[in-house]
């Protein structure tokens, strides 16, 4: 154990913080820098000798919090700064109002995770990075438009359990929807610029349609909820492989979510 102590992650701080950057994840930098840029999140640093050692972030939600982006220097592992961090964070989005607490845990940070009081209430599994040929844009597919902006934060809603309009409206450039042809109402969505790419639908037949255009547009990686058997078994049986499993950990009473309806997830840092 070292002494350590813990302060605010400031802006300016970011640049500092490159050589913790863990091998296969996104860029840490650039989600620190949103981090520290907007009043919903709580990014903080452990300090030791004057350097940074460790970083971690809280995400607020109204009354849902996350705790995310836990990191700490590889010459300082298995030294309780993850544990400090993490109780920090849990801490501070308790007394911001938050009554429920989620995370995507590491297979190393998982058993810290539910000493600390968490539980397994989903798994993720993780796919390769992959593309599927087919030009053609369904005729249900179309670009999002300003008007379609109040239905999305309503399907988000339904099937995230969650508030965060605050950060879809930040993401929603270049989305694309999927309308019903009988009733022209918005079963789905697909924002490409948000994490790896998130896709939600109130049934298997946007949602299926919506991965299978993602991976079409581009090649990419899903991470998808074991509890959303179809679009599990699309990518299986387009030839996607299965590169690992992790856990939504939730602390406190889960919401009221829907994972069958999440066709592919942000990232680590939102589900």
């Amino acid at each position: 154990m070292i002494d350590i102590s813990i302060r605010e992650l400031l802006y300016s701080d970011v640049e500092q913080i490159r050589f913790l950057q863990p091998k296969g994840w996104g860029d840490i930098s650039f989600f620190f820098r949103l981090y520290t840029s907007h009043t919903f999140c709580f990014p903080i640093a452990a300090i030791h000798n004057d350097k940074i050692v460790g970083v971690a972030t809280g995400i607020k939600n109204n009354s849902t919090g996350w705790v995310a982006h836990i990191i700490v220097s590889p010459e300082h592992y298995k030294q309780g700064i993850g544990r400090r961090l993490t109780e920090k964070v849990v801490e501070t989005l308790a007394d911001k109002g938050c009554k429920t607490q989620l995370l995507i845990a590491t297979q190393m940070g998982e058993k810290l995770y539910e000493q600390l009081g968490f539980r397994t209430s989903c798994v993720y599994n993780f796919y390769e990075v992959k593309q599927i040929e087919n030009n053609r844009l369904p005729d249900e597919i179309r670009l999002m438009n300003e008007e379609d902006n109040s239905r999305i934060l309503e399907i988000d809603k339904i099937i995230s359990g969650e508030n965060r309009e605050h950060m879809l409206k930040m993401y929603d450039t270049g989305a694309f929807v999927y309308e019903d042809p009988a009733d022209r109402k918005i079963r789905g969505f697909f924002l490409p610029v948000l994490g790896e790419g998130m896709i939600s639908a109130l049934d298997s037949e946007a949602g299926l349609a919506l991965l299978k255009f993602k991976h079409t547009v581009r090649k990419s990686k899903s991470t998808l909820p074991e509890p959303n058997t179809d679009a599990n078994e699309f990518l299986v049986g387009n030839g996607f492989t299965k590169t690992l499993s992790a856990p939504r950990m939730v602390l406190g009473d889960e919401v009221d979510w829907k994972p069958e309806c999440v066709f592919s997830r942000i990232g680590g840092h939102y589900a």
